[in-house]
């Protein structure tokens, strides 16, 4: 089993309840920043052969994450992920003392989350950030009728709660909340589907009560959207299928007040639900209906470069404000999932049949101009737009990715430094193109996105190029990239 306890080294600032019971604390979360010598060092009791998980959630990049003894002896260290934050996978040698280290850039925060395995009539509840579930649970401890007078309250205010919290420095004048989900019921399990993890995380549950929850520490311009998955199916297969499963119970939050049909269904499973903080962008291009619309028309397009055919939708625009211009926007569809995979990951033949197939067929129809032509994708569509980009740069003015996938590297490619990551790449390597670029990511990508937009940002500014980088704190979401697309737009066209 383990226990917490703050270490006298390193002057930092956390909180956290300490317990000297000898009974296992499961599912830890804890509050940190690092200090000025960019270092964060939590003490740990563990007992020999448990297992030790969890994870590591911060703002900023982190650069190593590691375990010692208590002489400081190297035990284990743990691959921070290319974003914020590092998984925990430890399989205790011997009942002792151990240091968990985080080390980084200073004034990082985050949260650590650690469990260490053991029968579940030995757990203890868990330590809460939500200072209202905090309350909860105080007066639970007299009387049942709190747990009534809570889901009245959040029934009218809506879920997440949002809790905020002082801002650590002047330097952060957004300043942090805590966001916590929330279901009611007793299902099995209950898991989170998009919002600010990317790992599909189980919601815990308050005690022998109807609350589950799940809490994160997130800045107050946050905006996403997020389902929430009671009972996924539990069954024999792989870990994509079992992963992938939490689409079958995937649904809206019944609590949450701002519901999202983004897609033609209107049922439960087809809606998500919404979480815009006070500090998050407006979306002033959605928040008012314009008085022209544009007209769409749709075309089949046959390509035999690529051996199949699409629909292509062109969008013609109306006058609008003088931000943005009257454009004409080709939306080309994926024939499937199969062909989006292959053709999306920088495939060169898809980028020669777009310029001496596609555009040329619907040229024939439409005055689609000679100039100014930019290209736009979200993720693997991010990731083709730059590729074309830079196999005809005489052809496009400008790339706006949204999340695109610059992680990508060509398959059997040797894994070293600089050939990893194709388009970084290339523009690294080659002279500079008459290209601007404007892309944006969400710091919750905490994958291989959000650091890959990063390291293409330094090489452009390395470069020369003319280009914009807005990260967001949101995650892979299109919440986030409907509301990005216009300031793409108006820098690109104008």
């Amino acid at each position: 089993m383990f226990k917490i306890h703050r270490t006298p080294i390193i002057p930092l600032f956390f909180f956290l309840s300490l317990s000297s019971s000898a009974a296992m604390l499961n599912n830890q979360e804890i509050r940190f920043i690092l200090d000025d010598q960019q270092t964060f060092r939590q003490e740990l009791t563990l007992t020999a052969n448990r297992y030790l998980t969890g994870d590591i959630w911060s703002d900023a990049p982190i650069n190593n994450v590691f375990i010692t003894d208590k002489t400081n002896h190297p035990i284990k260290q743990f691959m921070p992920l290319p974003g914020h934050g590092a998984d925990i996978h430890f399989r205790v040698p011997a009942s002792g003392t151990f240091i968990l280290t985080v080390e980084g850039k200073p004034n990082t925060e985050g949260t650590i989350h650690l469990s260490e395995k053991s029968p579940a009539d030995t757990s203890l509840p868990p330590k809460l950030l939500s200072p209202r579930l905090q309350s909860l649970t105080t007066a639970l401890q007299h009387s049942q009728k709190p747990l009534t007078q809570f889901w009245q309250e959040v029934q009218e205010t809506g879920t997440p709660l949002v809790e905020p919290l002082q801002p650590y420095s002047p330097d952060d004048p957004r300043g942090k909340s805590i966001l916590t989900f929330l279901w009611r019921g007793k299902p099995n399990h209950v898991r989170l589907l998009g919002g600010p993890s990317a790992d599909h995380p189980e919601l815990i549950r308050l005690a022998d009560t109807d609350v589950w929850y799940l809490s994160f520490i997130i800045p107050n311009d946050t905006q996403l959207s997020y389902q929430l998955a009671p009972d996924v199916p539990d069954f024999a297969g792989t870990d994509r299928e079992k992963r992938r499963a939490i689409l079958a119970t995937a649904q809206k939050d019944p609590l949450n007040h701002h519901p999202w049909h983004y897609l033609d269904s209107l049922d439960k499973y087809s809606t998500w639900s919404t979480v815009r903080l006070p500090a998050a962008h407006g979306e002033k291009w959605l928040d008012k209906t314009p008085e022209k619309k544009g007209t769409v028309v749709r075309h089949n397009v046959v390509s035999k470069q690529l051996g199949n055919q699409r629909a292509v939708y062109i969008y013609r625009s109306p006058e609008l404000e003088k931000e943005i211009p009257q454009v004409k926007a080709l939306f080309i569809s994926n024939p499937s999932a199969k062909s989006r995979a292959s053709e999306l990951a920088c495939n060169p033949t898809f980028s020669d049949a777009l310029v001496s197939e596609i555009l040329p067929d619907l040229a024939k129809e439409e005055n689609l101009g000679t100039d100014n032509k930019i290209l736009i994708g979200s993720s693997y569509g991010g990731l083709i737009s730059a590729c074309t980009a830079i196999k005809y740069p005489d052809m496009f003015s400008g790339v706006l990715s949204l999340s695109g996938s610059f992680w990508w590297k060509e398959p059997g490619e040797p894994n070293q430094f600089g050939q990893e990551k194709w388009v970084i790449s290339q523009l690294a390597q080659n002279k500079t193109l008459p290209v601007r670029w404007f892309i944006t990511a969400g710091i919750f990508e905490n994958t291989w996105i959000y650091p890959s937009n990063e390291e293409l940002r330094s090489v452009l500014q390395a470069k020369g190029y003319s280009y914009r980088f807005e990260p967001v704190s949101s995650s892979h979401d299109m919440l986030s990239w409907r509301s990005a697309l216009p300031s793409g737009l108006i820098y690109l066209l104008n």
